[in-house]
């Protein structure tokens, strides 16, 4: 859902972003578009740079020469090519509608492909703290009594 009126994209991402990163779980964004301002391909650039949130992308504009249904509004004409350099840009996966379920299927699949690479890398960071080390000078404790001169256990 857009956060202001309007279509800021970059905005969105940012803000599914922060969504994420407070959550503290790995998570993937899907952005449904129809068509992406070219003005904001550098601003893509920059946040795949900085957030390691993997993103999908959704075109859900008409390829040309697709009739749009008797009393529906036109639907917008699918820019290929600058969805795939906005998917460059973003890092992201390029998924284009279709008219049988094929789409939703490659979606599941790059969406879960990358939810598993983002649990994977949020694993290896979190690295195990051995803070046993801590017990060492109670068991030293525990075992002095037995290193006593002259005292030793016998059984009759």
């Amino acid at each position: 859902i857009m956060p202001t009126k309007g279509d800021d994209p970059l905005q969105a991402l940012r803000q599914g972003a922060g969504l994420i990163r407070k959550a503290d779980i790995p998570g993937s964004i899907l952005l449904i578009v129809d068509a992406l301002p070219k003005g904001q391909f550098d601003g893509f650039r920059q946040f795949h740079a900085q957030q390691p949130i993997p993103v999908v992308l959704y075109a859900i504009a008409a390829p040309k020469g697709v009739q749009a249904p008797p009393g529906s509004p036109p639907a917008p004409a699918l820019d290929e090519k600058a969805l795939r350099q906005a998917a460059k840009a973003l890092g992201a996966g390029l998924t284009l509608v279709s008219a049988d379920e094929g789409d939703v299927r490659q979606l599941a699949r790059r969406i879960k492909t990358r939810m598993n690479a983002a649990r994977q890398a949020k694993e290896r960071g979190q690295r195990w703290r051995d803070m046993g080390y801590w017990l060492l000078p109670l068991l030293v404790l525990l075992a002095l009594p037995f290193f006593r001169r002259g005292w030793v256990v016998s059984h009759d």
